[in-house]
């Protein structure tokens, strides 16, 4: 019925009357191997009405309608462990890195990093939440061999980390993620936000009344 040219080649969208309407409990499609199905749906023209069917089936279909909602049933979760990681120079070059169809998030992660970063490799582990807060969460993390953590969040400044209360270097990963290299053992990995300048704002407002207060002692004295 129709195609068009996308980045993975031409994209074409077919018909396939089934006369008379029926109960499918299976569908066999046969094309080369230069061909891949990128997606399926039963349509009853009566109704009208339809059914989408993924071709991914890693995909299931949890809202249909103008909009449609996918769920990934082999989804990495909000955070996870890997054993090791690349560094990128620029945001640019994470990016390309992370759009290689070779690209393991589960195997490695992309490290945002100008200056020189220890690329220490780790092996696997596991990841259990212990607190998800605005602002606070914490991080149950057992990691035999040691590996990087990666959090599914943005890597936005103004985020502190901690391994067991110790402050802990972190670093943008994966474009969109930030992720930190854990030692061997079982540790509490903490992440707390405050306000860029914050603190360097409270700071110097709280000197300026010490200054206008000591002004205005001066003044009364000399009055």
């Amino acid at each position: 019925r129709a195609s068009r040219e996308t980045w993975r080649g031409t994209e074409r969208h077919m018909f396939l009357p089934v006369e008379p309407p029926a109960a499918l409990t299976e569908l066999t499609l046969t094309a080369d191997d230069s061909w891949t199905l990128g997606g399926l749906s039963l349509v009853d023209s009566r109704l009208p009405a339809f059914q989408p069917f993924p071709a991914n089936p890693d995909l299931r279909i949890t809202f249909s309608g103008d909009v449609k909602v996918y769920r990934r049933v082999d989804a990495l979760g909000r955070a996870w462990l890997v054993p090791g990681a690349v560094v990128a120079r620029t945001p640019a070059e994470a990016a390309d890195l992370v759009a290689e169809p070779a690209f393991d998030p589960r195997a490695a992660v992309v490290l945002e990093q100008e200056g020189e970063v220890s690329l220490q490799q780790g092996g696997a582990g596991s990841v259990t939440w212990e607190r998800d807060e605005p602002g606070s969460i914490a991080l149950r993390v057992s990691a035999p061999e040691g590996g990087w953590l990666v959090l599914a969040d943005a890597p936005f400044p103004g985020w502190r980390a901690t391994i067991d209360g110790a402050e802990a270097e972190w670093h943008a990963a994966n474009v969109v993620n930030r992720a930190l290299w854990v030692p061997p053992g079982n540790h509490l990995v903490e992440w707390r936000y405050r306000t860029p300048d914050l603190q360097a704002g409270v700071a110097g407002t709280l000197l300026g009344f010490l200054a206008l207060g000591g002004w205005l002692l001066y003044a009364a004295r000399r009055a």
